[in-house]
């Protein structure tokens, strides 16, 4: 996964500027969820988790960004044993806006997420990671001609039975 962060990072630095090239930056907070099954037992908590993207928009429709995503940190008993999981995550999104000239724009998100799971298992400690589909839909509303207010809601399906969710609220301002 880092190695294709790293040669999309590259392409976009070599772009030459084009007038329809535009640097994004977002930030957005809001509810999250961790949930992970393991040999039946299912750890589920809410928290709170926060964004921060930096990205490239291609025209008013086609977007990619890479990010810091967080989901915060969830208690629950796993297995009988009280655990305490904290997700953090990097991510590479692709944003489709379907309606870029209305007064609100829907658009949907499609991405992966090689996240990092820091699991305190009864006062253990083990680091995991994995790669997660990441894809979820949102609306923004123009703010002048660069800005963005938006709400979104993202889904992460791991590849080994770990899943979580975020509602965000957040601006994304364009260069």
């Amino acid at each position: 996964m880092r190695y294709i962060i790293a040669a999309i990072v590259c392409i976009l630095l070599s772009v030459p500027a084009a007038a329809q090239l535009n640097l994004e930056v977002g930030v957005g907070a809001g509810p999250s969820l961790i949930r992970d099954t393991d040999n039946g037992a299912t750890f589920q908590d809410n928290s709170f988790g926060f964004q921060i993207e930096v990205g490239v928009s291609f025209n008013d429709r086609f977007a990619i960004s890479l990010g810091y995503l967080n989901l915060g940190e969830g208690s629950d008993t796993f297995a009988g044993v009280p655990t305490d999981i904290a997700v953090d995550a990097a991510t590479l999104g692709f944003r489709w806006t379907f309606n870029p000239e209305s007064r609100i724009e829907a658009y949907s998100r499609l991405g992966l997420t090689n996240y990092y799971s820091d699991v305190d298992p009864g006062g253990g400690f083990e680091l995991f990671g994995a790669t997660a589909i990441d894809f979820g839909v949102g609306a923004a509303i123009p703010v002048g001609d660069s800005g963005r207010w938006f709400a979104e809601i993202r889904y992460l399906d791991g590849s080994d039975q770990e899943e979580g969710g975020v509602g965000l609220i957040g601006y994304r301002h364009r260069f």
